[in-house]
């Protein structure tokens, strides 16, 4: 459909559903829309009058019995379009504005912002609309969004990863909750300076990305401290996650001399240790010092006993 509008040429006034004013009006309305493409929508004899993929005028007809079956928008957004065409011919609505996903060529998916109106002419109702593409800024939205999510460093979750947590935990009550905390990090920013500190950083979130499945979310928490959650798995499975991140880091080659990644790792279980991200996480950051007390580079459960 893009294509169409891109290349589309002034279409002729001519007799559109038998009625030679009305075509002559819309394709005055064709003629005014740059990149953007137009429909019309005839309650009495229920016929949808687009411009389809090629640049053609199309009619579909019985279109709310069953044509709208055959509009090139995805199955959801196509029964929408025609639940708000129903709506505008009962009266219930005068105007709205949606989007829809519609197919192109290759398969790429394209946004479409719809604005639909009810147009009247004499005893006739007619509904309205335009059609234009906003795929490009959808996209843009779409990083800027994820973007802000994320950590700049590392590439994981920024706080917004809390957010996420929550909402797993609101589904399904269970899951496994790691604070992964880096050793001696005050200590390497403060000899080898910033660069060196932030480099280590971004290692951590590498090992942490090589070391999680697809289910679990990682964040980073703050400073060295990065939060690693799988939304169900055992205290066996537990600990089998927290050995991988530390053989994960282990693995990471020293940036100089007596410069080494490790860390330390406390585990909450919910919903044993807690209910909601901020029980979870002090159960964890318990365990996690108690590690830190003892040997470092080693992880503990908060229901290990002290």
């Amino acid at each position: 459909m893009r294509e169409a509008v891109k290349r589309r040429k002034r279409h002729k006034a001519g007799p559109l559903f038998g009625d030679r004013r009305v075509g002559e009006q819309w394709c005055n309305i064709f003629a005014r829309c740059e990149g953007a493409a137009a429909f019309l929508y005839d309650t009495t004899t229920d016929t949808l009058l687009f411009e389809d993929g090629s640049g053609r005028m199309r009619r579909i007809r019985r279109f709310l019995k069953e044509g709208y079956r055959s509009f090139p928008a995805v199955p959801r957004d196509r029964e929408l379009f025609a639940r708000t065409v129903r709506s505008m011919k009962e009266r219930k609505i005068s105007q709205r504005q949606c989007r829809l996903r519609i197919p192109e060529r290759g398969g790429s998916l394209c946004w479409y912002d719809c604005r639909i109106a009810v147009l009247t002419q004499k005893k006739r109702t007619l509904v309205g609309g335009l059609l234009t593409d906003i795929t490009e800024q959808y996209r843009i939205s779409g990083r800027l969004r994820r973007q802000a999510r994320m950590d700049v460093l590392t590439g994981l979750y920024n706080k917004a990863g809390e957010v996420v947590i929550e909402g797993l935990l609101a589904a399904r009550s269970t899951g496994i909750f790691l604070m992964v905390d880096l050793d001696n990090f005050r200590t390497i920013n403060s000899i080898y300076g910033h660069p060196q500190g932030d480099r280590l950083l971004w290692e951590a979130g590498q090992a942490l990305r090589r070391a999680c499945t697809e289910q679990a979310v990682a964040m980073r928490a703050g400073g060295d401290e990065f939060v690693v959650f799988w939304p169900e798995g055992t205290r066996a499975e537990a600990a089998q996650y927290a050995q991988e991140i530390l053989d994960r880091m282990a693995e990471v080659q020293p940036l100089e001399k007596g410069l080494v990644l490790s860390g330390s790792i406390g585990i909450a279980i919910a919903p044993d240790d807690g209910k909601t991200y901020g029980e979870l996480y002090a159960a964890a950051d318990r365990a996690m010092y108690e590690v830190k007390k003892n040997s470092k580079q080693g992880y503990a459960f908060f229901s290990d006993p002290s």
